[in-house]
């Protein structure tokens, strides 16, 4: 069914896996404040973000109609 919304699923998970391999690549390199900043960051945008999309329902609401 998701294939048929064209919803896309997972893609927040990719990118925390992505910024921590490259957070734990900085923190193996000596960079250490870098990584600290970037880890603080990535958990900004991470809280964030639930708050920026709609909710599901709130899309299952205007795709119906209903107001």
């Amino acid at each position: 069914m998701r294939s048929a919304q064209r919803e896309v699923e997972g893609l927040t998970t990719a990118a925390s896996i992505w910024a921590t391999a490259a957070i734990g690549v900085m923190a193996g390199l000596g960079l250490e404040v870098t990584a600290v900043l970037s880890t603080a960051i990535v958990l900004i945008i991470l809280a964030a973000v639930p708050h920026i999309l709609p909710t599901p329902s709130e899309m299952d609401s205007k795709s119906s109609g209903e107001d």
